[in-house]
């Protein structure tokens, strides 16, 4: 599978050779006679994944962009694939230990990170969480941070913006495939949405089962539908089309974790009336994020997903607190969380007293602008 954009085509296999060379050849540039912070970068990395290529290559441009600002080249990150597969990211962090890697930047599902907690407390290693929103991880004093709010405060934003559409009738398509995040997400929606009545029908992405869904959306007239997909499912856009050609005035509303450039192709037309819940200000509202989005197709030939951003800013905290003289993973935690506030390219990120972040999500309602 080849990604495209803009009429450049580039693949992501050659991206992430591309990365993981750029990767370790920052690291072994001179200046490095002191302590080197290493940091391994948990993630998809298989042959087509723009996933993998856009947080490997966030990593590559952190790196070179810190080698530019005149920061001394002693920081390391390298990538390891854990297939966003429980039983692989296992596997990927016990090579990255017996590698010696004691700090983490982990970008995979919430399945993955609650597969890894028991191992990553045993070891006392720092993890910086990019892309899990389970609440398994919230409320706990541990080593394990993250950059990004929970499903429970991202849900009860998502069940506000819903509660003030149109109408009073909700399909909510649940992925089982990612129910780590998508079990307690819909339960903690369904609490918080106001006004509705909601009608709940499972699907699994690995096996997409259109003409279940085409049954379900006859059965009963609906006005809004949420697609509860996780882990950058594009191919969820599907019944986002599906839904718009049964209900042409239909509102379709997507999880901050669909917002990829790859949804533009498989949602069409649909998005003309969907809403995209975002970590980060839409297009041309932030020149911050504008001008990472800009800087990483210009070096790299294609748009970054936006956990990229989540994924540089974590590597920007680590590197913050490195250069203030932090070296164990004790250490770090003291000093994110004693600063609570980390300034990073994209703005603050906020942390509480357990690592958790509650940064406010964007509702986006013209996602088509994001992908242009």
């Amino acid at each position: 599978m080849e990604d495209t954009h803009r009429g450049r085509r580039r693949r992501p296999s050659a991206l992430m050779a591309g990365a993981a060379l750029s990767l370790t050849l920052i690291a072994a540039l001179p200046g490095c006679a002191g302590p080197v912070l290493r940091i391994a970068l948990l993630t998809k990395l298989e042959s087509g994944s723009l996933v993998g290529a856009s947080e490997a290559n966030a990593a590559t441009l952190f790196l070179e962009e810190r080698a530019r600002a005149g920061r001394k080249s002693d920081i390391e990150v390298k990538p390891y694939d854990d297939a966003w597969l429980p039983e692989k990211a296992l596997m990927a962090y016990e090579r990255a230990r017996a590698d010696g890697y004691e700090f983490f930047v982990t970008s995979h599902t919430s399945t993955c990170a609650i597969g890894l907690e028991p191992s990553m407390r045993r070891d006392g290693v720092l993890a910086m969480v990019t892309g899990s929103a389970t609440t398994a991880l919230s409320g706990k004093d541990d080593l394990i941070l993250r950059n990004i709010p929970d499903l429970a405060y991202e849900q009860a934003r998502v069940a506000e913006y819903v509660s003030t559409l149109p109408g009073t009738e909700v399909l909510v398509l649940r992925d089982l495939d990612n129910g780590a995040y998508t079990e307690p997400a819909f339960w903690s929606f369904s609490a918080e949405v106001a006004g509705k009545n909601l009608r709940l029908h499972d699907i699994r992405m690995s096996a997409l089962d259109l003409e279940a869904a085409r049954a379900a959306m006859l059965e009963k007239p609906f006005d809004v539908l949420y697609i509860l997909v996780g882990g950058y499912q594009a191919s969820a856009g599907t019944f986002a089309q599906l839904a718009a050609s049964i209900n042409p005035s239909v509102r379709i509303v997507f999880t901050p974790w669909l917002k990829t450039p790859a949804l533009a192709a498989s949602a069409g037309p649909a998005l003309e009336r969907s809403t995209l819940p975002s970590h980060y200000p839409a297009k041309g509202q932030d020149p911050r994020v504008d001008g990472y989005i800009e800087r990483f197709e210009a070096r790299f030939g294609y748009v970054p997903t936006f956990i990229s951003l989540n994924v540089y800013a974590g590597l920007e905290t680590l590197a913050a607190a490195w250069d203030s003289g932090a070296r164990t993973p004790a250490e770090f935690k003291r000093w994110i969380l004693g600063r609570g506030e980390v300034p990073t390219s994209f703005g603050v990120s906020v942390f509480d007293r357990f690592g958790d972040s509650n940064t406010p999500l964007v509702m986006i309602e013209d996602p088509r602008r994001e992908f242009e």
